[in-house]
């Protein structure tokens, strides 16, 4: 069956009776409606248009372009008339239209051939449609019109054979190469052009930035309103800010005068927030390395990961802590500060109360996601904590938001103040090297859009090993930030959807999607992008 690209938008009847008989033609044959062209004039002539009624095309047969004129149709020389409901009236010479049509794709054609003379083209005819009347084999039309060269009301239910007739004639004696794949998408794209003209992409990021920044105004409330709060425990979802708040909190208690201890999960937040010249005077450390500061400095030997395996490293924990700050190892403080608190064991708490000059007493703040609990332990915090909801994201665009909730099924919610943005980009993949190749090109254009590579970050919902991206693409600019690499500025930085939580990014490439993904990982990811989202999904 061909393929109509679009029916016609005239409200001619001639020109849908032509497209109705279009559709019994065979696979492999393309048709085009009411294409219009435009050539350029040169040394001081005006730019020549025109419009092709229908464009019939078949690459082992040829382009014919058809012009369509309905009712009765009466020629005096070079006047034109057809008689409709009201009569006769003047119309166009469908002769001198439809020949300069051919003329100018022939030219176009050619000048393809020229810049790629390998590539084939295809032989062009033309003719004429009158689909209301009969037309005679014999009857005299003029010198430079012969009755083979119309298409009339007998013609219809046997289209394709005439197509192809006038085609052959046109072709006939011909030496030619039929168009090649390449040569042929070039062509359809002429007669159903795409394209999309944005402002450069900088400028876009940068003004929904600005949007962003004004949908925070309830975070600063949120802040104020919870300052003589001591001890509170903040539920928040994903791109609610809680890093930010967690930050600004023990910012806030630094400058109050108290020592602040900024606790977190992962080891990539804080040494971004180690970066963070805001928080200087601030403690920042994952769990990990206060415990083993705390460990190390009570003469313990701090447990070897690879000897014991995860598990047991993580277990071994609470004992050696436990005994460390009973024996005051290290300098405690007035204030903690806890991001991620869903990853915390819940026997990490007591432990965490330790760092306090006052447990129980002293100022403790825990923000955390039930939904990000990738690790799936029992969410148990202290119980003597008021817990405060921030419901909405204020760090994603609203098509980001909206997506993420269609896709995952969990509730989620953008600031109404948030930009629109564009809808998140999905890419289809069958193989891991169909993954490196999208990647290739997708950072390709990135770039090119001027967005700097600190500004891309690509999150696998797979662990390293496992990740169709355990080899990067050959001389892209990008690499993993998982150990033994690190996270690195001036290039692309690949990280799993465990380890890249609380961070974010501008562009976010969120890969190795599957059937067998879980949504909370798709959640974790996904929400890590700011303005752009490109998902890479097992077709």
């Amino acid at each position: 069956m061909a393929v109509l690209h679009e029916h016609p938008h005239s409200p001619s009847r001639a020109e849908h009776r032509f497209a109705e008989a279009c559709q019994s033609l065979s696979s492999g044959w393309h048709v085009f409606f009411g294409v219009e062209w435009t050539r350029p004039g040169t040394d001081g002539e005006g730019d020549r248009s025109g419009e092709m009624d229908a464009v019939l095309y078949h690459r082992g047969h040829g382009l014919l372009v058809v012009e369509v004129k309905g009712g009765g149709i009466r020629r005096d020389g070079d006047r034109w008339s057809s008689m409709g409901r009201n009569g006769w009236h003047a119309i166009k010479n469908p002769h001198q239209q439809v020949r300069e049509s051919v003329w100018y794709l022939i030219r176009e054609f050619k000048e393809m051939a020229r810049r790629d003379p390998d590539q084939g083209y295809p032989v062009v005819a033309w003719g004429l449609c009158f689909p209301d009347v009969e037309v005679k084999r014999d009857e005299w039309l003029g010198q430079d019109l012969h009755p083979h060269q119309i298409l009339s009301r007998a013609d219809l239910p046997r289209l394709e054979k005439r197509c192809i007739e006038l085609l052959s004639r046109a072709g006939q004696g011909l030496s030619r190469q039929n168009p090649s794949e390449w040569f042929e998408q070039r062509l359809l794209e002429r007669f159903h052009p795409c394209f999309s003209l944005m402002p450069p992409a900088r400028e876009l990021l940068a003004e929904e930035g600005e949007q962003m920044l004004r949908a925070t105004a309830h975070q600063q409330q949120f802040l104020s309103a919870t300052r003589s709060i001591a001890r509170l425990a903040v539920e928040g979802c994903a791109g609610s800010g809680k890093s930010v708040l967690a930050a600004d909190r023990a910012r806030l208690l630094s400058r109050d005068g108290e020592s602040v201890l900024l606790l977190c999960y992962n080891r990539l937040l804080a040494e971004r927030w180690r970066a963070d010249p805001g928080l200087r005077g601030v403690e920042v450390a994952t769990f990990h390395e206060q415990a083993r500061r705390w460990i190390e400095a009570d003469g313990a030997a701090w447990p070897e990961l690879e000897a014991s395996g995860f598990e047991e490293f993580e277990a071994r924990i609470p004992a050696l802590l436990g005994a460390a700050q009973a024996h005051g190892a290290q300098e405690r403080f007035a204030a903690v500060v806890v991001d991620e608190g869903q990853d915390f064991h819940p026997e990490w708490w007591p432990l965490v109360e330790g760092f306090l000059e006052a447990p129980g007493a002293d100022s403790l703040t825990i923000f955390f996601d039930p939904r990000q609990n990738l690790f799936d332990r029992a969410l148990a915090l202290p119980k003597d904590l008021p817990v405060f909801r921030l419901s909405v994201s204020v760090r994603n665009t609203r098509s980001i938001v909206d997506w993420i909730a269609r896709r995952t099924g969990i509730e989620l919610s953008a600031d109404p103040l948030c930009p629109e943005g564009e809808a998140p980009t999905r890419r289809a993949w069958k193989t891991p090297g169909d993954q490196r190749e999208l990647l290739r090109a997708d950072l390709s254009e990135l770039l090119q859009a001027g967005i700097e590579k600190e500004r891309i970050l690509v999150v696998t919902c797979r662990g390293r090993e496992h990740s169709g991206l355990i080899d990067p693409p050959h001389g892209a600019p990008c690499g993993w930030s998982s150990p033994p690499d690190t996270w690195r500025p001036g290039r692309v930085n690949i990280d799993t959807a465990v380890r890249a939580k609380g961070l974010e990014a501008d562009v976010v490439i969120l890969a190795d999607v599957d059937a067998e993904t879980s949504p909370d990982r798709i959640y974790a990811g996904a929400t890590r992008a700011k303005h752009r989202l490109f998902v890479y999904e097992r077709d």
